[in-house]
């Protein structure tokens, strides 16, 4: 596999001395057309004998006008892609004799060509290579003989050049209009782990010089459903780390790709000491706190609501013991006073320990946030204390006490109501893995804890 990639050719801000951006569609000059044109014959000189799929284009009109040049004379189609956008330079967008005045500091830093993080506004260096990785990810299992042409940006050229080569991502690499790069193949390069933990995707740990990423591949998900994922994202990491950030995200034709900072730490399955009991249930509270804070924020999503999934994850039960006791939840007292009477907020659901890493100072963080419905808030501590029920062994597990280390009263029977409702949620979600023949031996396990938690469940509600 090969690619070559190319800076779009001298634009009306190149000539007078604007830093564009990605809002910026400044078009090609007169010369940056004529130039376009000796580029694209001498990228037909050496492609004129392999066999190119396309060219793919930022759609910036500078870039695109360039493309087009390239594509006419290899006679391939120009694709567009919004994830080949030159970097945001924040508050630099504007002629540099502005920037002099109004902020030399800051442009010293982007005449040095390193990271922007120090820039009011400006897309920092992580957030750009993750970006410079999203756009990689459609080549990974490309064929080995794939030839297709790049068209992007100074900027972003430079980090994704670096990236697929695995180099420094600030490593100067020519920013010539004239240069030709040439990548081949990255992902054999690139130091690439399978995670086993995700059940709903495929993830990634992707180790570079500068940076380690976890990139998930999301199928069946929409893109509305991936914009609100960003958007608590975001919401949540501004009032300090709680979660693994997603940095940048997109849809691809048949899945949705995001990527995410990498959060080094441990999974633990068995059972926690006093200190980290503590940090696990003050760092879900926070958490809870954060998503309630979100919900009026994020009101324009459509999340789905708890009495919809318990509805929904039923009909998918058959006649089986998740169906029965679903039947019988709906039906429950406790259960429709919590669905139809109780405020309903955002809440994270999903909080299994493989979705719970404890970093070396035992602080904690949460690694997946997909799972959000609106729900009593009260689901958030029944959802944590299920996935400590199902860890530990019936005559061990003592709802009493993990209730104790939760900041505000709760009422016991709503908790294990919900905790029921959790239960025939996740138990569903592994039936129909199973009866699909679409499921692992860990799958497996998983799913008749889930049918012992229904047992245990049933007889704490008998006490």
């Amino acid at each position: 596999m090969q690619l070559y990639v190319v800076r779009h050719q001298q634009s009306i801000d190149n000539v007078n001395n604007i830093i564009s951006g990605p809002y910026d569609n400044s078009p090609l000059t007169l010369q940056g057309r004529e130039d376009a044109k000796k580029l694209a014959d001498r990228i037909y000189n050496e492609l004129k004998d392999k066999d190119v799929s396309q060219v793919v284009s930022s759609p910036l009109e500078r870039s695109a006008q360039t493309a087009k040049f390239i594509g006419e004379i290899l006679n391939v189609p120009v694709i567009y892609d919004n994830s080949l956008v030159e970097i945001d330079p924040g508050i630099l967008a504007k002629p540099k004799s502005q920037s002099q005045e109004l902020h030399p500091e800051y442009l010293e830093i982007w005449n040095q060509r390193g990271d922007l993080d120090s820039i009011p506004n400006a897309e920092t260096g992580d957030r750009l290579q993750a970006r410079a990785i999203y756009f990689l990810e459609r080549y990974m299992e490309a064929h080995n003989d794939l030839v297709e042409v790049i068209v992007s940006h100074a900027g972003f050229n430079r980090s994704m050049v670096n990236t697929a080569k695995v180099n420094s991502r600030i490593q100067p690499i020519g920013h010539q209009h004239d240069k030709i790069h040439v990548i081949n193949d990255p992902w054999q390069t690139i130091t690439v782990e399978r995670l086993p933990l995700a059940k709903a995707s495929q993830a990634y740990k992707i180790v570079l010089p500068d940076q380690t990423y976890v990139m998930k591949r999301i199928f069946d998900a929409s893109e509305n459903e991936m914009q609100f994922q960003s958007e608590i994202s975001n919401f949540i990491a501004k009032d300090g780390e709680l979660l693994s950030e997603i940095l940048y995200w997109g849809m691809k034709s048949d899945h949705a790709v995001q990527i995410l900072r990498y959060l080094n730490g441990n999974h633990i399955y068995g059972e926690l000491n006093e200190f980290q009991k503590k940090n696990l249930i003050s760092t879900i509270y926070e958490l809870g706190q954060r998503f309630k804070n979100a919900s009026s924020y994020l009101q324009s999503f459509n999340s789905k609501t708890l009495k919809e999934k318990i509805e929904n994850s039923i009909k998918y039960s058959d006649d089986s013991l998740f169906h029965q006791a679903g039947k019988k939840l709906l039906n429950d007292e406790t259960y429709r006073h919590l669905i139809l009477e109780e405020p309903q907020v955002l809440v994270h659901y999903d909080l299994h320990r493989s979705n719970i890493l404890f970093l070396d100072d035992d602080s904690v963080r949460i690694l997946d946030f997909g799972s959000t419905l609106y729900a009593p808030s009260s689901f958030l501590p029944a959802s944590l204390f299920l996935s400590s029920c199902m860890l530990q062994h019936e005559d061990d597990f003592c709802l009493d006490n993990l209730m104790d280390y939760w900041p505000d009263n709760l009422d016991k029977k709503s908790i294990v109501i919900l905790m029921l409702a959790r239960t025939i949620i996740g138990g569903t979600f592994f039936q129909k893995k199973i009866s699909e023949n679409n499921y692992s031996s860990e799958d497996y396990q998983i799913y008749q804890k889930y049918l012992n938690s229904i047992k245990l469940i049933n007889n704490i509600l008998k006490e």
